[in-house]
């Protein structure tokens, strides 16, 4: 009777991993590929580092604090202090000859992203991306983050002066599109 409690109990285990779905979602004029290396990290391994951040976000220790990009997303201005990266540094070059308008989609519940019209020089880092983080992914793509997640990123910069609550309500639901420019 215990052998075959056992081999039930093994069988709907079994059952039950196999209908999970680890696919990515599609998004539009991306390459699945693009995507599918993200790790999700558990509400439980965030809740932590979430809590440290409390409501206001503020500035990496990587970055200069000082306002040098708006992102005009969803009628909201939002004001951006870029990281000390090389990247960072080609970013605000390109918005300083003329806004640049990207179109981010969303990708995880925790984050929209979206393709540059250029590739900007990689000096990914594993980190743990916070609400308010900017990130380059793959060389060539922008993330903001609403959320959290751990991955390789190159820093971009970081979203001033934003309630955490408030970034998944300005950012919104499915793509969304943003401007960038140069803070004057």
């Amino acid at each position: 009777m215990r052998r075959i409690l056992c081999f039930i109990l093994a069988a709907f285990a079994a059952f039950s991993l196999s209908a999970c779905n680890d696919t990515a979602p599609d998004l539009p004029a991306q390459s699945e590929e693009s995507y599918t290396s993200y790790e999700i990290l558990d509400k439980s391994d965030t809740d932590s580092e979430l809590s440290q951040s409390a409501d206001s976000l503020e500035p990496n220790d990587d970055e200069n604090g000082d306002v040098n990009m708006t992102i005009k997303v969803n009628g909201q201005v939002l004001e951006a202090s870029l990281a000390d990266t090389a990247a960072a540094s080609e970013l605000l070059a390109l918005v300083q000859k003329e806004p640049v308008t990207l179109t981010l989609s969303e990708y995880g519940g925790f984050e929209k992203v979206g393709a540059l019209p250029q590739s900007f020089t990689k000096s990914d880092e594993q980190t743990s991306a916070q609400p308010g983080d900017i990130m380059l992914y793959q060389g060539d793509k922008m993330t903001i983050f609403y959320g959290s997640n751990q991955w390789s990123y190159t820093h971009l910069g970081r979203i001033e002066d934003v309630k955490q609550s408030e970034l998944a309500d300005i950012f919104g639901e499915g793509d969304v599109t943003v401007i960038l420019s140069a803070s004057k």
